[in-house]
Formats: C-alpha cells, sequence, structure tokens
C-alpha cells in the first residue's frame, strides 16, 4: 500500500502487523519539482567562492587536529573522521548555497548590520579627534 508523507514522497507501507507502518528501504520516491528560478552568473560566482571558502577552513580545521584525537573525542574510530571529512567537502557548496559558512570556535563573525554600527561610531570618533587637534585641544 502507498501513502503520502508530510513533505511529498511516496511510500510504501508495510502492512503485515497491524496498525504498524515501516517506510522501505528504496521505497520512498521524492516528487522532483523543476526550478524556474533564475540565479545571475554573480550569485553563482559569489556561492562557488563562499563554497571554496567552506572547503578551505574545513581543511585547515582538519589539519590543527590529528584523526585520533578527533576520534578520541567523539568515541569513533579515526578512519570515521577521514569519511566525515570527505563527506563534509561535498556539502560545502550546499551550505553556502543557503548562506551558511564555516569559522573557527575562537572567530567573532559580526552581522553587517553590526559592521555599519560600528563604522559609524569610529567615523564619529575620529571626526571629533580631529576637530579636536585643529583646535589644539588635546585628548
Amino acid at each position: 500500500m502507498k501513502g503520502i508523507d508530510e513533505v511529498g514522497l511516496v511510500a510504501h507501507v508495510d502492512s503485515g502487523m497491524a496498525g504498524s507502518s515501516s517506510l522501505k528501504r528504496g521505497a520512498a520516491v521524492p516528487r522532483k519539482k523543476m526550478s524556474t528560478e533564475t540565479v545571475s552568473p554573480e550569485e553563482i560566482e559569489n556561492t562557488r567562492m563562499l563554497g571554496a571558502r567552506n572547503v578551505a577552513e574545513l581543511l585547515r580545521a582538519s589539519e590543527r587536529v590529528t584523526q585520533a584525537h578527533a576520534a578520541a573525542c567523539m568515541g569513533v574510530h579515526p578512519s570515521t573522521i577521514s569519511r566525515n571529512v570527505a563527506s563534509l567537502q561535498e556539502l560545502m557548496p550546499t551550505l553556502a548555497s543557503i548562506g551558511l559558512q564555516l569559522s573557527p570556535v575562537g572567530a567573532m563573525v559580526v552581522d553587517p548590520h553590526e559592521l555599519t554600527a560600528l563604522e559609524s561610531m569610529a567615523l564619529k570618533y575620529l571626526e571629533t579627534r580631529q576637530q579636536q587637534r585643529i583646535k589644539g585641544i588635546s585628548i
């Protein structure tokens, strides 16, 4: 018996046990919708560049820690770390396409609005300081 779940997947429902259903491996068939959204060449290039930066950051981070140490922290075999890093590399363009980027734990990420506010405050400070110097007042 087939059923449609909330996300539009067609699933085969196993009626072997009363009141139970299970999704059989490979039985879900996604409904494909063609995208009609156009994306500018600039946006495509920005996404590609952000994906490349994400991959570079991932590789830098993975070089700072041994696979054995990362595996011990996670309680897995070191080969799992190697596979995970490879899988993550493949996901970086996807993260970029939805507007996400990687940053190290110690990095400070600043919102563009916060940066604009900081620049505005710095400009006011520098203008005031310059005016005081012109008038001969020292701070």
